[in-house]
């Protein structure tokens, strides 16, 4: 027994450190297992980012009704109260707004009036009692209709941006038209009536046609970018010319009736590269315009559908350049506070976004890069849909295919199209985004024109709801159209 200092024997400096090892070595297992915990939550969260991006199309639909924007919730909760989601309600919306205490609403009344002047006035009307029993007849016996049809009201909607002005009646939309039969068409309306997969117009045409069946590569034109193609579209020279360099990107498939998103991202995307190289050869090219028009009811002189991308070193072209230059010019009041990313849109687009929010007429599709639909208040035809993004992505593409199929849902195979890209000048930070103007141009059965005098040199009288296009294009989006 050890009575003084004593050593510690061999067997307690044995333990001692026994001991000693273990408390570390328990340590070492907990930081380990905490970093491998933390490396796991990590990779989910890169996982699901990464499932998710992979994904752009699924990415959940964000319009404005009663149920998903906080803007739309508060100016009609606050500002425009006890109103339907119609054009027949705007004006009562807008002097709700104009009226209101709420800074909120005078705050949208202020961005509404910058951009827009709406007018509206009634009209009543005497009917004898043969005219009586033919407007019944007309409206199908609809009392509400009738009630409307004698004290009508005429809304004037007017862009003090863009100039564009629309008279509106809702009750002319439900004018009677005289429609072909399918005698004198050979039978084509009785087949787009059921449906089938290639119209007799189109299929009769194939064997003539110089799109077709590698025909292009002997029966059209290069320029001095050459050929260029992708999986569903490829490019050639316009030999009709608008501009110095124009061309034509066409789609594969002849089938002007049932082309897919992807062969349409195609289509756009290969103009894009078009613009890119011509921009490279000279830079002083750098206003990139993509036009549009399907079958011949829109204009265009042969069924396979065919784009014309233009690019021009003077600035866009006609209305489409005092768009862009009064709208980059604008400096007007905004509604920044709910934008969400809608300011890189820049000042005019992005209040254009927040007034159709708050007056529930916006669709928004994508998370990341989301692109924006606006169904026009001031539209030059009918169901026209403004459509915008940063740039040209996935979310873009499907928003505008989603326009495109509300049409063919309802039968409006015949459109019209002008997408405006980016001033490709990289030292010009005033540059518009990318935006298409979309519109319908009518059913081809019917014998009336789309257009008359009063488009031609007044204003336009387009009388569908934007309300009424905005349900159509979300049931497009949720994939259910019909």
């Amino acid at each position: 027994m050890c009575t003084g200092k004593c050593q510690p024997s061999y067997y307690d400096r044995f333990t001692r450190n026994s001991s000693s090892q273990m408390t570390d070595m328990r340590r070492f297992y907990k930081r380990l297992a905490a970093i491998i915990l933390v490396a796991m939550v990590i990779g989910v969260l890169l996982v699901a980012k990464y499932l998710h991006l992979r994904q752009p199309d699924e990415s959940p639909l964000h319009s404005t009704d009663a149920t998903g924007s906080k803007l739309f919730q508060k100016s009609d909760q606050r500002c425009a109260r006890n109103l339907t989601q119609t054009m027949s309600d705007l004006p009562r919306r807008i002097d709700q707004w104009r009226n209101s205490k709420e800074q909120i609403c005078k705050d949208l009344s202020k961005a509404f009036d910058a951009i827009f002047i709406l007018q509206s006035e009634t009209s009543p009307l005497q009917l004898n009692e043969n005219m009586q029993e033919k407007m019944s007849e007309w409206l199908q016996g609809d009392k509400t209709s009738m009630a409307d049809a004698l004290n009508q009201t005429i809304i004037l909607t007017t862009n003090r941006v863009t100039g564009q002005s629309n008279i509106f009646n809702a009750l002319r939309a439900k004018r009677p038209a005289k429609h072909l039969t399918p005698n004198l068409t050979n039978g084509v309306v009785a087949q787009m009536e059921k449906r089938q997969a290639s119209m007799p117009v189109a299929t009769d045409d194939i064997q003539a046609c110089d799109f077709c069946q590698n025909r292009y590569k002997t029966n059209t034109a290069e320029d001095q970018v050459g050929s260029m193609s992708n999986r569903h579209s490829y490019l050639v020279t316009n030999v009709f010319k608008l501009a110095s360099w124009h061309s034509m990107v066409v789609l594969k498939d002849h089938d002007p009736f049932h082309w897919s998103v992807d062969a349409f991202g195609d289509a756009l995307e290969l103009s894009l590269a078009w613009f890119n190289s011509v921009h490279e050869r000279d830079a002083d090219f750098r206003f990139p315009v993509l036009y549009w028009d399907l079958l011949p009811k829109a204009g265009a002189s042969i069924v396979h559908p065919h784009l014309h991308p233009i690019i021009s070193r003077f600035g866009y072209h006609g209305n489409l350049g005092k768009w862009v230059e009064n709208a980059v010019r604008y400096d007007g009041p905004r509604v920044d506070s709910f934008c969400n990313g809608c300011e890189k849109l820049g000042a005019y687009f992005g209040s254009l976004v927040k007034i159709h929010e708050a007056l529930g007429l916006l669709l928004k599709h994508g998370a990341e890069s989301p692109a924006w639909g606006l169904p026009s208040i001031t539209p030059i035809r009918d169901n026209e849909v403004l459509v915008m993004a940063e740039e040209l992505n996935s979310s873009f593409i499907k928003l505008l295919f989603s326009v495109i199929q509300a049409y063919r849902a309802r039968g409006l195979y015949a459109f019209s199209m002008a997408v405006v890209f980016p001033d490709m000048d990289p030292d010009n930070d005033v540059t518009p985004p990318i935006f298409a103007r979309i519109v319908s141009r009518g059913n081809y059965q019917e014998l009336r024109s789309d257009v008359t005098s009063l488009e031609l040199f007044a204003a336009s009288n387009v009388n569908i709801d934007p309300y009424a296009i905005q349900a159509r294009i979300k049931r497009c989006l949720r994939g259910s159209c019909s």
